[in-house]
């Protein structure tokens, strides 16, 4: 199977805004292969995890790689096709087999197209944007994309979390510049090495032999006193697809095993209640007066608003319309909570960035005001999940449209 075609249906990123005639990667966008209503069938709605091939390990305890059980890592895509459009990239692992990849068109805070892969041991899933229901991969799919995190897994954790050999050539010589690392059931990892004996290049092989993704053109850089993969292109073939640059690199990250599930496909929360990824965003807290009343909150919301004009006019943005509040543990307001509706184009330190978290919501049509409420959300949480404020949404255009919200701390 030639590799673009497996490669080009794993990400289904962007490729309806950039060149048509470029090979797809990964990462990319491209047409499921066959109906897309035949995954959504396959779907479960009760929170089923999806299945793996019978002869694959199912999800193994984590483990301790290089000192650490988990690393996130963001950064800049910008691809060749559309050099003016950057991206944010922010791929997330616990080792050694749960993986998340989240892309966003444009930066991730205030994106309002986002596309994620997920790896929960050895089963993988797409969800698309303004899609509730994921889409599983399987046969070559799956593998393919299992490939694909591997090899960043590999690059990010260079030289540990893998068995390297020194290959030969058809004479039994050692070739010393190369190393080689098999994956049972996928293919394996090679990587020429640069004079100081880091990964100059990393080719990712499927069973067949056959090339996919090419890491290339490695750049090595110091940060926090730790060398990194801070920079490198991604090939398909003789062609250069996009280059990516690290901006943050946190090895201290905290992610649940429900962060590796698409929302439908985590254990059903009580009823009534919904699972959500809330997306990242710049906010800015304002406090409201101690016997403010739930009724008022829409009113001093316009009016904190209005206050704003200038200052948004300076940032090139604007306040999200809708009205959202910090509670209490009695679920009385105690601040209003202002939302960005995209990037400020200005420096603006005093809105604070919130990152992406998942949460747990109940969703009406009337205001939700008892304590039962805030208990049901509570009760959807695991054991020692750290939680943080709850709020409250409500649209100003719909009377009947109400979301109380207990996120997890990011």
């Amino acid at each position: 199977m030639p590799a673009p075609t497996a490669f080009a249906l794993l990400a289904s990123l962007l490729a309806s805004q950039l060149a048509a005639s470029r090979p797809a990667s990964a990462l990319e966008s491209a047409p499921l292969p066959e109906s897309a209503s035949r995954y959504a069938t396959d779907t479960p709605r009760d929170g089923s995890p999806g299945q793996a091939p019978a002869d694959a390990p199912g999800l193994g305890p984590r483990q301790t790689t290089d000192g650490i059980q988990a690393l996130e890592v963001c950064a800049t895509l910008t691809y060749d096709a559309a050099p003016s459009r950057p991206h944010a990239l922010r791929i997330s692992y616990a080792f050694p087999d749960r993986a998340r990849l989240y892309m966003a068109n444009g930066p991730v805070e205030g994106a309002s197209d986002r596309r994620l892969r997920y790896r929960h041991g050895e089963v993988v899933w797409a969800l698309e944007p303004r899609q509730a229901q994921s889409v599983e991969y399987k046969a070559e799919d799956r593998a393919a994309l299992l490939l694909s995190f591997e090899a960043r897994r590999a690059l990010y954790l260079w030289p540990h979390g893998f068995e390297w050999v020194v290959p030969v050539d058809g004479a039994d010589r050692p070739l010393d510049l190369l190393r080689e690392a098999q994956l049972p059931r996928l293919g394996k990892l090679r990587v020429e090495l640069d004079a100081q004996g880091r990964p100059a290049r990393l080719d990712a092989l499927g069973l067949d032999g056959a090339a996919g993704e090419s890491w290339r053109a490695i750049v090595w850089e110091s940060r926090s006193d730790r060398l990194i993969p801070a920079g490198h292109e991604i090939w398909l073939g003789d062609q250069r697809v996009w280059t990516e640059r690290v901006t943050t690199w946190d090895r201290q990250a905290r992610l649940l095993d429900g962060f590796f599930l698409p929302a439908d496909r985590r254990p059903a929360p009580p009823p009534g209640v919904q699972h959500l990824d809330l997306p990242a965003h710049r906010l800015k807290r304002v406090a409201l007066p101690k016997d403010a009343a739930l009724d008022a909150v829409p009113a001093l919301f316009e009016q904190e608003v209005a206050s704003r004009a200038e200052e948004m006019s300076k940032l090139g943005t604007t306040i999200e319309p809708k009205v959202t509040v910090e509670l209490d543990d009695q679920l009385r307001p105690t601040h209003l909570l202002l939302r960005l509706a995209g990037l400020p184009q200005t420096p603006a330190p005093e809105w604070v960035s919130i990152p992406e978290r998942s949460g747990w919501a109940i969703v009406s049509r009337t205001r939700p005001g008892g304590q039962e409420d805030l208990e049901r959300l509570r009760s959807a949480a695991q054991k020692g999940q750290p939680l943080g404020r709850p709020y409250l949404r409500h649209d100003l255009k719909d009377p009947t449209s109400f979301v109380l919200v207990l996120p997890l701390d990011p």
